[in-house]
Parts: C-alpha cells; sequence; structure tokens
C-alpha cells in the first residue's frame, strides 16, 4: 500500500467520523412544526372587505363571510384570507373548476388551488381604482394568514434554530398606470411576509409592545433586493415594523424571472440583530428576543397603485430546533 493511498483512505475514514458526528447531533434534536395545513385542504375562512369590521364585530370568527373550501372537508380552517379595502367580495362565489384546481373569482381578484397545492394569488386594482391612489387612501389587499395555536416562546433555553422556508414564484404583474401618473412613492405592487410578535414578560417595561418582523419578496419599484434592514411605522396597526435585510434571505435574486425562489433561513440569529438595530434607533430599549412571543404570520398582496399581478406560494414552514 503506498503512501498516497494511506493518505486517501486516512481521508477517508475522517470524512466517515465527521459524518458520523453531524448525524449524532443531528439526531439529539427535537424538532415542531408551528404552522399548520401546508397544502390548505381544509380551505380559509374569508374575511369582510374592512379591518374595522372585524375590530368592531369581535373578531375574525364572528365576522367572516365565507369558507373557500378546495376540497370535500367540514374542518375548521386553519388559514384566514383578508380581502381588505376591496370593493369585490369574494364570498358566496361559486369555485370554477379548471383543469389545474379550483378557482374562486370575482372582478377584483381570484384565490386558486391546484392538486399539487400550490396556492395562487391574484390581484387585479385596474377593477378597484378609479383613479390613480393619492396619498393617505386606502389600497387593496389579499393576504393569507393563520394564528399559532400557541405562541412561540423566543426565551426557550432549548431553542437552537427557528427555521422558515417556502417557494414563491411571481407569475406576473403589469402597471396600469401611464408614466406621468406613477409615483414610487404611492404606487406599488409587493408581497412581504410578516411574523406577529409580542412582548410577554410582565418584568419588562416594554410589557405588551408588538412588532412586525417582515422579510420581503417581490417589489415592482426595486429590480434588485435591498441588503439592507427598514424600520418603518404602520398607521394602520400602530406598530412598528422591521425589514429584514432580503438579499440576505433569499439571494440576489429576481422574481421578475418568472421561476420558482426558495426561501429557507434560521430567523433567530436575524431577530437578534433586529433588536441591536431597534436599540440603536432608541426603540424596544428594554426588550430582548427572550421577551418575545410569536403569534402567526401574514402574506400575499398588497397593492397601493393600479396594478395586476399574481403570484404562486407553496411549502409555507416554520419549524423550531430544540436541544434535548
Amino acid at each position: 500500500m503506498t503512501p498516497h493511498t494511506i493518505l486517501r483512505l486516512f481521508a477517508f475514514f475522517l470524512a466517515l467520523l465527521s459524518a458520523s458526528s453531524t448525524f449524532a447531533r443531528t439526531t439529539t434534536a427535537t424538532h415542531r412544526e408551528w404552522m399548520g395545513d401546508a397544502e390548505f385542504r381544509y380551505g380559509l375562512a374569508l374575511s369582510p372587505l374592512s379591518p374595522y369590521t372585524v375590530n368592531e364585530g369581535g373578531g375574525f370568527e364572528k365576522t367572516n363571510t365565507d369558507t373557500l373550501r378546495f376540497k370535500a372537508s367540514a374542518a375548521r380552517p386553519i388559514w384566514q384570507s383578508c380581502q381588505w379595502w376591496s370593493r369585490y367580495d369574494l364570498a358566496h362565489q361559486p369555485p370554477r373548476h379548471t383543469a389545474a384546481g379550483l378557482t374562486y373569482r370575482n372582478a377584483g381578484k381570484s384565490v386558486s388551488l391546484d392538486r399539487h397545492g400550490i396556492l395562487t394569488l391574484e390581484i387585479r386594482t385596474d377593477r378597484e381604482y378609479l383613479h390613480p391612489r393619492r396619498d393617505g387612501e386606502q389600497w387593496p389587499h389579499l393576504l393569507i394568514q393563520q394564528d399559532f395555536p400557541q405562541p412561540l416562546p423566543l426565551n426557550d433555553p432549548t431553542l437552537e434554530r427557528l427555521i422558515l422556508s417556502y417557494r414563491m414564484q411571481l407569475a406576473y404583474c403589469v402597471n396600469h398606470m401611464k408614466p406621468e401618473e406613477y409615483n414610487p412613492s404611492f404606487h406599488t405592487a409587493q408581497s412581504p411576509f410578516y411574523l406577529y410578535i409580542r412582548n410577554t414578560n410582565r418584568a419588562s417595561a416594554d410589557y405588551g409592545l408588538c412588532l412586525w418582523v417582515g422579510i420581503q419578496s417581490f417589489d415592482y419599484r426595486y429590480e434588485r433586493l435591498s441588503e439592507e434592514p427598514v424600520v418603518s411605522w404602520d398607521i394602520g396597526t400602530q406598530m412598528y415594523i422591521y425589514q429584514l435585510p432580503p438579499r440576505k434571505l433569499w439571494g440576489d435574486i429576481r422574481f421578475t424571472d418568472r421561476r420558482w425562489h426558495r426561501l429557507q433561513v434560521d430567523l433567530l440569529p436575524y431577530i437578534d440583530e433586529a433588536f441591536r438595530v431597534l436599540h440603536e434607533k432608541g426603540l424596544f430599549v428594554h426588550s430582548s428576543r427572550e421577551d418575545f412571543v410569536i403569534t402567526g404570520m401574514n402574506f400575499g398582496w398588497e397593492v397601493p397603485g393600479t396594478f395586476n399581478a399574481a403570484l404562486r406560494v407553496k411549502g409555507f414552514s416554520l419549524r423550531s430546533y430544540h436541544r434535548k
């Protein structure tokens, strides 16, 4: 046996040892999935057109107008669909059967599910707006969301990773405004993902404060995803929004290539970084990640401009990994 062969065998056994060690580490962790019904088997409960109706009426369960069913099931939906500020209610629209699956459609939007569990959200605001949106005016949404049955505690000492993943494809996006009408300060079509987190530490001076943690995907205004986080104030919910730097999560991609793109990221270090940035801005100064729980998520279209657009999405997962 030559010295070169001995070295190759030694490297091979080292690789086997390393692989065995890695396997041992992964098998000593437990995990939990927090998002339910990734294939939308139980349909989507449908909101009224105004969030004020929900707030004044005692919540979604009391004010939902219909359920969008894609399969024969009487189970209670895990997903909620919100059609805020639309002029067209999807409630009581008969489903249309297509070669791919089932579609609910009206003049302003459609929600479709195919046999592979791919959900398509299409919004057509050329039918919604009577004129290009002006500053201060509301805009149509087409969102899906779910609240977790139990809050996900971020202070769990066994929590090692928090992996968010899903796949998304931009089907199309068309701007129906004239060049002289379009103002990127007021007009876009965008599809962010948000986690809703809340401070539940009664010993914290920030007890009760809430924060949207966002991940931007497609935004008509930008050909390239940003490398920087963004902190903003949401007037509608009276909450701060922290947008994670999307290029670090998605990679240097372009949704306008119409391809499927996958997000898979451990959120814990990014949430820790979020609080560092917020502290530098004098916000949530009495808070850390460990004071918060995640209570739910939402995703979909927000279109404060005259655009027709559709996206496809599948495989939502938020999985926590814990040391045994």
